[in-house]
């Protein structure tokens, strides 16, 4: 997707030579809100991971009603460039994400709502985990709904990092 080139790109490279140079170090990438769009891109483009986490990939802008990380969101786009802070939903990114094909790649979806996110319907190795109540910056949220999405996200790459590491010491049958 022509939109997220840019973004796709940084994290195709970050991983091959920073995060996982080798190929061998599980890889579970989180993206939230615009970010888990970007993420859910670079899968579909071919990024080579373990897990993908989207938190909130329907996310309009963050809000949380924590008032201390509140404040931390609220000072940060002062103090970043202008044209890094997207104003576009997932719904209006739709036509980008549905160009590419969808992965087979182990998916969580966190979402706030009580229904099931309809992208998680697109992905054939998805599942969601719903927070009724709580905004969309889950991970800005007092610790009432961020608790739990934390302990989501971390059940998860828990089961991926296992699961990968299982499959590097499996025992090579000779026939």
């Amino acid at each position: 997707p022509q939109s997220l080139a840019a973004d796709v790109a940084v994290l195709r490279g970050l991983v091959a030579a920073v995060v996982r140079p080798d190929g061998r170090t599980p890889l579970i990438v989180l993206g939230h809100g615009d970010g888990a769009v970007a993420a859910l891109a670079a899968v579909e483009e071919g990024l080579p991971v373990d897990g993908l986490i989207l938190s909130a990939p329907d996310a309009q802008a963050a809000s949380g009603r924590d008032p201390w990380r509140r404040a931390a969101v609220d000072h940060w786009p002062a103090r970043t460039d202008p044209a890094r802070r997207w104003k576009r939903s997932l719904h209006s990114m739709r036509a980008d994400l549905d160009d590419g094909g969808s992965p087979a790649t182990p998916t969580l979806v966190l979402s706030p709502g009580a229904a099931e996110p309809p992208l998680c319907r697109r992905l054939p190795a998805c599942r969601s985990v719903q927070f009724p109540g709580a905004h969309e910056a889950l991970h800005l949220e007092r610790d009432r709904w961020r608790a739990p999405w934390l302990a989501a996200a971390l059940r998860f790459v828990e089961d991926r990092v296992t699961t990968q590491r299982a499959r590097q010491t499996a025992p090579i049958r000779l026939p």
